[in-house]
């Protein structure tokens, strides 16, 4: 990980919250420059789970900083790692984006990012037209694949609502389609 060592350092002075995962070091440099001095570059390949425990040594947050394979945004998860991941809208990199909008939008950048499963909602979102019935049971399956892997039902509740409000089914029937309504009911009957 490029400039984990730049992390290390800071560390033994300070607190370090969190660090950013760019794909570049010029995106590194740029991020360093512009005062993210957290900021650690994967080099364009996938992470793997024991760069993912490096990191778990140093923060318990992250930020992913590109459009980066969910298989490594996963990995991060898995190690123990709070993901939030930064949405770059129009092909731009933080590189660009600090150039051309300065350090203030890319800031608000983080303010706004998003979970990692309010990021793959919305990738799923986007592959279906939501106005559409198909395109709606398209994206309501495939989202509920998303909040199924998640395993923990406090947190499924909390994503099936972005999945109702972008379809309008009832959540009586995508609990059901998850598998979780029967086990609902019974809760329900216990109180």
């Amino acid at each position: 990980l490029f400039a984990l060592n730049l992390v290390k350092r800071k560390k033994q002075r300070e607190n370090v919250n969190y660090i950013i995962i760019a794909e570049g070091y010029m995106d590194v440099m740029m991020l360093h420059k512009a005062g993210f001095d957290t900021a650690v570059a994967s080099m364009g390949t996938s992470l793997t789970f024991r760069q993912a425990k490096l990191i778990k040594n140093y923060v318990g947050n992250v930020y992913i900083s590109y459009d980066g394979d969910s298989a490594g945004q996963d990995i991060l998860r898995d190690a123990g790692l709070n993901v939030k991941v930064i949405v770059l809208r129009d092909g731009m990199d933080p590189d660009d984006l600090i150039k051309s909008r300065g350090k203030e939008a890319y800031q608000s950048l983080i303010d706004n990012a998003l979970t990692l499963t309010e990021y793959k909602l919305e990738n799923a979102a986007g592959k279906f037209d939501l106005s559409t019935p198909d395109g709606k049971s398209g994206y309501a399956i495939e989202a509920l694949k998303i909040i199924s892997a998640l395993g923990n039902p406090v947190e499924q509740e909390e994503y099936i609502r972005i999945v109702i409000k972008n379809t309008g089914y009832s959540k009586q029937t995508l609990m059901k389609q998850l598998g979780l309504e029967d086990a609902q009911s019974q809760r329900e009957e216990q109180q």
